[in-house]
């Protein structure tokens, strides 16, 4: 946990800002079918939110240096507003699928990717943008929303000859 490690480094002499490639943000669930469908995607700017909210609290109490109060504003409520608005409607599209074809289900990962892809090379966000760790969030997300729905993704994959962690590949740009 960022806290519990900057502590350590901090009681040590030595402020440590949290990495942007080391935040735990996500939690990976590893399950049979139909656990899967009774999880909830959580979307990742909630995620991202928290993380920055948590570093704001650590900087507060002094567990980090002051040099990382900047590490609480990688994601510009732009960013965040944005990409909430791109899943929310491919939470939508989800919903009036029902038993989505492959052509429907690809079709809606498509449309989400492109949208994402536009928010990502967005300048108007300040240069912020998804890197490793919001691309497996924002990949895991995809994942999981389909799943809600309905879609068996690991067979969608397969009918592709794709392994379903390559289910955005051909449309990413992030």
């Amino acid at each position: 946990m960022v806290g519990q490690n900057s502590l350590r480094t901090t009681q040590q002499g030595v402020s440590q800002c949290p990495s942007h490639d080391h935040r735990n943000l996500s939690i990976s669930i590893n399950v049979s079918a139909p656990a899967y469908l009774l999880a909830m995607a959580n979307r990742p700017p909630e995620n991202w939110r928290a993380w920055m909210a948590e570093v704001a609290r650590d900087v507060e109490a002094g567990i980090l240096g002051p040099e990382c109060a900047d590490a609480a504003e990688m994601y510009p409520e732009s960013l965040l507003r944005a990409t909430d608005s791109v899943l929310e409607a491919f939470e939508a599209e989800m919903r009036v699928l029902v038993e989505p074809s492959d052509e429907e289900a690809f079709g809606a990962v498509e449309r989400v990717v492109l949208a994402l892809n536009a928010v990502d090379g967005d300048a108007g966000h300040g240069g912020a943008g998804y890197c490793t760790e919001e691309r497996e969030q924002l990949c895991e997300y995809i994942d999981l929303t389909l799943g809600e729905h309905g879609v068996d993704v690991a067979a969608l994959a397969a009918r592709r000859g794709i392994n379903r962690a390559e289910i955005t590949d051909a449309w990413r740009d992030w």
